[in-house]
């Protein structure tokens, strides 16, 4: 999971800094009535990846969105909190994998039928790909959540950063 984490992060990082330079070019050319007619869809498309990759980030880091209103009235050092938390978790891994299948039948359909994007003329599937791959992460760390041993969130982000 730190491999993948540092790819991640490195990916991340990458696409919001390559999104921010096109994007104030773009900005700028404008006032001189210019610019490139793919800035745009570059743009959209790095931040569509940007916002999977932070998804799956915050999965990790434990701060992705979750319905967590039972946990809190249930005893912080009990069994059926613990029970909550790993069913949420569970069903949480579930729908991520529904969404691997039904992300992988969207790139093959991209795919067989050889879209490209507008400007930039790039095979769609290689922006459509951030939905499975991205969601297979996210599963395999709720899975890992799931099973793996629960931690207060403080604590995990001392090891985090590690």
């Amino acid at each position: 999971d730190a491999v993948v984490y540092r790819i991640e992060r490195v990916l991340l990082v990458s696409a919001l800094i390559v999104m921010s330079l096109v994007v104030f070019i773009q900005v700028v050319l404008r006032f001189f009535e210019s610019g490139f007619p793919w800035a745009e869809e570059l743009a959209r498309y790095l931040m569509i990846w940007a916002g999977f990759l932070g998804a799956s980030i915050a999965t990790r880091q434990r701060r992705h969105l979750k319905i967590d209103i039972l946990p809190r009235f249930l005893s912080s050092e009990g069994k059926a909190r613990d029970l909550v938390i790993r069913l949420a978790s569970l069903i949480s891994a579930g729908f991520c994998f529904f969404l691997v299948k039904v992300g992988y039948d969207f790139v093959a359909n991209s795919f067989k039928i050889g879209r490209t994007s507008s400007s930039l003329g790039i095979p769609i599937w290689l922006i459509q790909m951030s939905i499975p791959l991205t969601m297979l992460v996210i599963a395999c760390r709720f899975l890992g959540q799931t099973f793996g041993e629960l931690r207060e969130d403080a604590e995990f982000d001392r090891l985090v950063e590690r």
